[in-house]
């Protein structure tokens, strides 16, 4: 990975324990003639991870002993319980570790590290263990043990080795992704990228490697759920996870105001066109009486007497009216009538049927929304008008 190999330029074997000569207490191995300084983690580091032979050599006894430069404290929890027989075995486990370490041979070192706090549960054991970790491109696990040697505080490691263990900690948790992941159903196993997780009702909180990561839920006798998740470095996602849940739902084709939207339409369209009836009725109404008062028409019931340039324009004006409304109400007879009847018919299909549909509990999507549905029966009708919550 991307990150470890970042580390791998900043790890400094000077910030390895090794073992005193002079007695079962280990002291912290110095990177060069400075001797009272710890390494930054921004100095740098040999590309290729290896220990050089100059940097190899055992400190003076008295020097940054284990525990800060201050002698053991048998009372420092880290020490409790532990006999010098045992302190004895850890650190000879310790000691091989770290050869194995300057060797390069990472993979076993960390397994020497790993027996060593076995025996002694010790903040500095697990820093050596964070430093293979981290040549092996572990960055989680590597998290895991820096943040176990900065258990204690700086009272194990010393306040210089603190400080880079803290640093340390900051620039590894950059390179991950956090997530938190619930789920209440009893029973119910949530994994990620198929390793468990935990039996639900649970929660789980930890860090992941960055790029795409999947989530299921399952149980016997349910349909499992899976979420996927694609995370970059540094991100945090919450995913509250559930089991399916097979319900009776209505459904219908479309929206339930949308056929009645159309014979809505068409009624509109029939309206218009009586009322252009109407009006046409009236303009030919008004032509007659007005053509009856002309000398050419000379009392006769008809025009026949008249020849159309005979008429005044305000009455020819009148008659084309009365014909062009005649004609515009019954095109809108035509499509209302051809409205409403598509209507009816799409009303008929979108009635409302009963199907089975899996669906994860949660917020309903339509609390909160004013739901108003036309209704239509043998000799009556009406609006229903109803809000959930």
């Amino acid at each position: 990975m991307m990150c470890a190999k970042r580390w791998m330029n900043i790890v400094r074997v000077g910030l390895l324990v090794t073992v005193s000569t002079a007695g079962v207490l280990p002291s912290w191995a110095q990177p060069g003639p400075e001797r009272d300084s710890a390494p930054s983690p921004r100095d740098g580091a040999p590309r290729d991870g290896r220990i050089s032979d100059d940097r190899r050599e055992e400190p003076d006894p008295g020097e940054h002993e284990l525990d800060g430069g201050v002698a053991a404290d048998p009372n420092a929890p880290w020490y409790r319980g532990v006999s010098r027989e045992t302190q004895a075995e850890a650190l000879a486990l310790l000691q091989e570790g770290n050869r194995l370490y300057a060797d390069a041979l990472f993979a076993p070192a960390a397994a020497q590290f790993q027996r060593a706090l076995a025996r002694w549960d010790h903040p500095a054991f697990h820093y050596n263990l964070a430093l293979a970790r981290i040549q092996l491109d572990q960055p989680i696990q590597a998290h895991a043990s820096m943040a176990a040697a900065l258990r204690y505080g700086a009272a194990p490691l010393g306040r210089d080795h603190y400080e880079h263990a803290r640093g340390y900690l900051r620039l590894l948790r950059n390179q991950l992704a956090e997530i938190e992941v619930t789920c209440a159903d009893p029973g119910a196993r949530v994994t990620l990228d198929g390793d468990p997780l935990f039996v639900a009702p649970g929660r789980y909180r930890g860090l992941v490697q960055p790029g795409s990561h999947q989530l299921v839920v399952s149980k016997d006798g349910h349909i499992p759920a899976t979420e996927g998740l694609v995370l970059g470095p540094g991100d945090s996602r919450r995913v509250a996870l559930a089991l399916p849940v097979l319900t009776m739902v209505e459904k219908r084709r479309w929206p339930t105001w949308r056929p009645w939207a159309v014979a809505g339409a068409g009624v509109a369209l029939v309206a218009a066109g009586g009322v252009l009836h109407w009006r046409a009725d009236q303009d030919a109404g008004a032509f007659e009486a007005a053509f009856q008062g002309l000398a050419c028409a000379d009392g006769r019931p008809t025009a026949t007497g008249c020849d159309e340039i005979d008429l005044p324009s305000g009455v020819d004006t009148t008659r084309r009216r009365a014909t062009w409304e005649r004609r515009g109400a019954l095109v809108a007879y035509g499509i209302g009538g051809a409205a409403v009847a598509a209507g009816a018919v799409l009303a008929y299909l979108n009635r409302a049927r009963t199907v089975r549909e899996l669906r994860t509990p949660g917020p309903d999507p339509s609390a909160g929304r004013l739901h108003i549905e036309p209704l239509a029966g043998p000799g009556s009708a009406g609006l229903r008008v109803g809000i959930r919550f």
